[in-house]
């Protein structure tokens, strides 16, 4: 296992997130180990003139390629690097249960370093083929637990508990086993250092492999931003996990994690409405914030084209993939107004939502690694 990892950021697998893990550099990749979590595509309906069995049989073999894809997605992304990998967004159980099982055996074929992880409410079957995995492949298993289970120390002591039946049930050790707790969209300092305290109490915690803390601050939306204004957003999750790293008394810094420029709770439903043209591009303690107007896809090059000449707030093409392409849409900006004024059938190049989101998710992994390699006598590692 990487000892060099300094940062987990969680990323659904979307063709966004993968462009941005594919263009981060390999000297920031190797401080990195991204969660990841799965999300399949839902199966086409059963047409009127589909029989039930043959429906069935096209779900199934729909299943097998978005699968096997999949693997080759994770691969082309994040190759060799050590990668965790969630399950909990496919369902039902024995469709999680085959996507795990193949994904992760194509996966091995192809070396891949792929750790699973689970929830210890999982059913038993999963958790059965988590411990035959990592027996096969020597890879280790993560355990995702949640605000529930650390908000005191009777919950932290039950979580002790479940731990350990597992650990003795599955014949998983301690020393294959990167904790996770996930908080979610905990943004107030005061509850989430009193939970990484409470985590502190864990009988086993300087056991485990690796020890994380996650939480999300970014917004679910950005209505509280205001159109063709500057904007600021506190970055309160990389605030509380300073605050704490610094306290005395910690047992074991946790590994920061966070959900880059997305809201920590998946809601699907949200990802059908059309965006507003916007750029979320992160600094030292804030998301800088361009809000545009829905469907106005120019509205990126002209962000691209201001962001570019704010000293202050720019990084400069050399930080990262995502601040080269800033630059160069920015003044491509003029060429474009022109191509549009004259033969605007010929007005490509803008983008769209899922360009800047790329953009900025590769933007934000290389600042929060940046960030964590400049902190003095770092504890914090794989």
């Amino acid at each position: 296992m990487n000892d060099k990892i300094k940062y987990v950021p969680i990323l659904k697998w979307k063709r966004a997130e993968q462009g941005a893990l594919t263009e981060l550099t390999d000297q920031v990749k190797k401080s990195v180990m991204p969660l990841i979590e799965v999300v399949l595509p839902a199966p086409k309906e059963m047409q009127e003139i589909e029989e039930y069995d043959e429906y069935v049989s096209r779900r199934d073999t729909e299943l097998a390629e978005t699968v096997v894809a999949t693997a080759k997605q994770l691969k082309d992304a994040w190759g060799d690097h050590p990668m965790f990998v969630d399950f909990s967004l496919v369902y039902p159980d024995s469709i999680k249960v085959y996507s795990v099982n193949e994904i992760i055996s194509t996966a091995n074929d192809m070396n891949l370093a792929i750790v699973p992880v689970i929830n210890l409410s999982d059913d038993d079957s999963y958790l059965q083929l988590i411990s035959s995995l990592q027996s096969s492949f020597k890879n280790g298993v993560c355990i995702r637990v949640t605000i529930s289970d650390v908000k005191d120390k009777d919950t932290v002591a039950l979580l002790d508990g479940k731990i350990a039946s597992f650990v003795s049930k599955y014949k998983v050790d301690y020393s294959v086993i990167d904790l996770v707790v996930d908080l979610k969209e905990t943004t107030d300092t005061l509850p989430y250092v009193t939970y990484a305290r409470n985590a502190q109490s864990l009988a086993k915690l300087k056991d485990f492999r690796s020890f994380i803390m996650a939480s999300g601050a970014f917004p679910s939306d950005l209505g509280k931003c205001r159109t063709d204004e500057e904007n600021y957003i506190e970055r309160s999750d990389w605030k509380n996990w300073n605050r704490l790293a610094g306290l005395e008394g910690i047992k074991r810094i946790p590994i920061y994690a966070d959900y880059t420029i997305r809201h920590p709770v998946y809601d699907e439903a949200a990802l059908k409405h059309h965006p507003t043209v916007s750029l979320k591009y992160t600094v030292d303690l804030n998301w800088y914030i361009m809000k545009g107007q829905k469907l106005k896809n120019e509205q990126y090059l002209a962000h691209a084209n201001i962001l570019k000449d704010l000293k202050d707030i720019y990084y400069g093409e050399a930080f990262s993939w995502a601040d080269a392409f800033i630059l160069e849409r920015g003044n491509y900006l003029p060429e474009y107004l022109k191509i549009l004024k004259e033969t605007p059938e010929k007005a490509k190049g803008t983008g769209n939502a899922e360009t800047w989101i790329k953009v900025g998710i590769n933007h934000h992994v290389s600042v929060a690694v940046d960030q964590l390699s400049k902190r003095h006598g770092e504890k914090a590692s794989l």
